[in-house]
């Protein structure tokens, strides 16, 4: 019996060290003797140090560098804040278009069609944008239009349908423990 699906399981493997590209090169920080891996820090160090400040999608620290640790903070903040205000106002064009008028528009009232407009007309423009800068063609209002319900409608069915039925079981279990 060759033992021929297991056989690579069986095999005992050896786990190769990465090595570093210059030999001899040291941990910048005071104190510490450890190989540098990333740049001019070991390991732990990088990690420490990546953990300050908050991730930026923008190349190395981006817009942060440079600014004092409380500064930083305080602009994640206040992108953290707008960030939520967007997904606030994406949840309740979704609730207006899906829960109120049934996915037809022109179910709603005026101002409420008008504020689902300018939502989708906002993203698009963010479309655009990112397109620009990726240096790609974007696609027309009514083909952007089209995939933006279509992406409302899935997230409106996968996340808000189940928040809400698990918000309304919590109140009416907590309605029921009151009245014991």
């Amino acid at each position: 019996m060759c033992g021929w699906p297991n056989a690579k399981a069986l095999k005992p493997r050896r786990q190769l060290m990465a090595s570093t590209f210059a030999v001899g090169r040291v941990c910048k920080i005071s104190g510490c003797a450890g190989p540098a891996r990333v740049g001019q820090r070991c390991w732990s160090h990088y990690r420490q140090f990546r953990e300050q400040v908050p991730a930026d999608r923008g190349k190395g620290l981006g817009i942060y560098r440079g600014l004092p640790r409380k500064l930083i903070l305080e602009l994640a903040s206040l992108k953290r804040v707008e960030r939520l205000r967007g997904r606030q106002r994406q949840f309740e064009a979704r609730e207006l278009l899906f829960g109120k008028a049934g996915g037809r528009m022109m179910s709603l009232p005026f101002e409420q069609r008008l504020f689902v407009n300018r939502l989708s007309h906002e993203s698009y423009e963010r479309h655009i944008f990112r397109c620009y800068l990726g240096g790609v063609l974007p696609m027309s209002f009514r083909a952007y239009r089209r995939r933006w319900y279509g992406a409302q409608k899935t997230n409106w069915r996968r996340f808000d349908v189940p928040r809400m039925v698990s918000e309304r079981l919590a109140t009416a279990r907590g309605e029921v423990i009151s009245r014991l």
